[in-house]
């Protein structure tokens, strides 16, 4: 690694294939200097991924690379989850705000990242080969509420099943619900296929996220809301 004129070494690992070839398809559009950082990220060495950042940070300034240290820096810090009730601004994402109730199929409600001990999957939301900074990620079948409590006039968000090495299989139908009524009920999805949704939600008090297995098994039906918007 190469920085401001000094050379650092860093090590992670990283999966290869039978041949011992690097399997790197997941790293699509992530520079090869983000992943110390990232392996320290998803390994809960905070403070060393912010030392990181901070390290490396000025070389990608303005660059999608830059952005991505940026949302790493950010969720390292833990932020503390807002009251929906309370939010003035005209604009604000699910991932930010606490949820009434969360029912996930495994693990558990992840928001704007996730776990893993595969780091070619890396610790970002994505679908469809894009790469998203905002997000709930949950196992399916799933289903999150959240008290909208008529204040808010739209809900918008793109829908998918995250990508992840050597994985096609899986399946989910996305369906949101207001109070009692189905607004939207997609297709069911396969990787990488994504649908870009915007639902009116002016006359609900209670906004419900549903995610349906769309199969007989709800194996690898990882589920993203990602850029989940409301607007008022």
């Amino acid at each position: 690694m190469h920085v401001n004129g000094e050379k650092t070494k860093r090590t992670f690992h990283i999966y290869v294939d039978s041949a011992e070839k690097p399997i790197v398809a997941n790293l699509d559009g992530i520079d090869i200097q983000l992943m110390p950082v990232i392996d320290a990220y998803a390994n809960g060495r905070l403070e060393e991924a912010k030392s990181l950042i901070n390290e490396i940070l000025p070389i990608f300034s303005g660059t999608h690379s830059g952005r991505l240290l940026t949302h790493l820096f950010e969720l390292s810090l833990t932020p503390t989850l807002l009251n929906l009730a309370s939010i003035e601004k005209d604009h604000v994402y699910l991932s930010e705000v606490r949820a009434m109730t969360n029912q996930v199929g495994w693990d558990r409600l992840y928001r704007d990242s996730f776990f893993s001990d595969n780091l070619q999957n890396s610790v970002f939301l994505k679908i469809g080969g894009a790469i998203h900074t905002k997000g709930l990620y949950a196992h399916s079948p799933s289903k999150i509420s959240y008290a909208v409590r008529k204040e808010w006039k739209t809900f918008k968000t793109i829908v998918g099943l995250r990508d992840a090495i050597g994985v096609s299989a899986g399946s989910a139908q996305f369906v949101i619900q207001g109070d009692d009524k189905i607004l939207y009920t997609s297709k069911v999805l396969k990787r990488p296929e994504t649908e870009v949704i915007t639902v009116d939600i002016s006359d609900v008090s209670t906004l419900t996220l549903i995610v349906k297995n769309g199969g007989k098994s709800n194996s690898y039906s990882w589920s993203v809301w990602a850029e989940p918007l409301l607007l008022r």
